[in-house]
């Protein structure tokens, strides 16, 4: 598994992005106050495979802040395992923390295994976490193919809009 490790120093700002097909595991510590993160990822793993992603938000310091968002376009027969963990230490206070991983699953044997995990032992901090998984919207998908768009294309589109919105950031 490839493994990316990224120090955040005191007053540091840090915009971290990343697009993988393979097992990955990410860690993020924050070593300083005043620091913060943008983790923007895409996770686009190949037909039949099984991928393991991890993410570590690790917060040492007070006023440090985190925002992670993780898209996964999962094709058929394919298997994505997320663990995201965001660990705020004892001694970081007015953390604020976040953590959010939308799927989009392409077929019938696409999989995801999701788990969240907050890890706090400070409770004066503003931290949260969710995950979204759907499917090809049939909505979406009858009311292209209405506009005259064949089916393949107008999955293509419905696919492409939502690797947008995480490449556009």
């Amino acid at each position: 598994m490839k493994q990316k490790i990224y120090r955040i120093a005191e007053g540091m700002n840090k915009k971290i992005n990343f697009i993988v097909d393979h097992s990955f595991d990410l860690e993020v510590i924050f070593q300083g106050k005043n620091s913060s993160a943008e983790i923007i990822g895409l996770v686009r793993p190949k037909r039949h495979t099984n991928i393991i992603i991890q993410t570590k938000q690790i917060h040492n310091y007070p006023h440090s802040k985190s925002n992670l968002l993780i898209r996964s376009v999962i094709p058929e027969g394919a298997c994505v395992t997320y663990e995201g963990i965001i660990r705020i230490e004892k001694q970081a206070r007015h953390v604020d923390a976040y953590q959010k991983n939308e799927t989009m699953l392409l077929g019938d044997t696409s999989h995801i295994h999701t788990s969240p995990i907050l890890e706090i032992l400070n409770h004066d901090v503003k931290c949260t976490h969710g995950a979204t998984v759907k499917p090809i919207s049939e909505t979406e998908l009858l009311y292209l193919q209405s506009r005259g768009i064949p089916q393949p294309q107008a999955k293509k589109m419905i696919v492409q809009g939502f690797i947008d919105g995480i490449i556009k950031k």
